[in-house]
């Protein structure tokens, strides 16, 4: 498991924990659950080939913890993920990227977190753009499929 992965689920046991001290049971429970869904996830074999689909439920989960984290202080999108549903890749391509991404450059920043993450598939190929707003940071990245 690499170290991004492994700040991901520590950062949602941790959420988990405050809530718990707050004493909301329905959140504590829905934190814990997701944080159990992206370490199984984590888990599995790097070279799975997935569901498109399949990948960014994992990644609107560890982006939904991340927002539960910061509360009202990180925003995201993510457009062109319902055109592409029946695709297959390989696991992690578009998730590593994104949790790199956020804790090199969301993660960091005191205030106004918010990224846009934009999928499109032409031909053989998947791009992934992922835009932090505030500072007009791009990265791309383009997969074969």
């Amino acid at each position: 498991m690499n170290r991004d992965y492994f700040q991901s689920l520590l950062s949602g046991l941790n959420l988990a924990y405050d809530y718990t001290l707050m004493e909301d049971n329905e959140l504590t429970l829905d934190i814990l659950n997701n944080v159990i869904k992206l370490t199984r996830y984590f888990c599995k074999d790097k070279e799975d080939m997935i569901m498109l689909v399949q990948e960014l439920e994992h990644i609107e989960i560890f982006l939904h913890l991340q927002k539960l984290r910061f509360q009202k202080e990180f925003k995201y999108e993510i457009e062109g993920k319902y055109e592409l549903n029946s695709l297959f890749i390989k696991r992690f391509c578009l998730i590593e990227p994104i949790m790199r991404f956020f804790f090199n450059h969301i993660e960091v920043q005191p205030e106004r977190r918010e990224i846009k993450i934009n999928l499109k598939h032409e031909k053989n190929e998947l791009e992934l753009r992922i835009e932090d707003i505030y500072s007009n940071l791009l990265k791309k990245f383009s997969y074969y499929i």
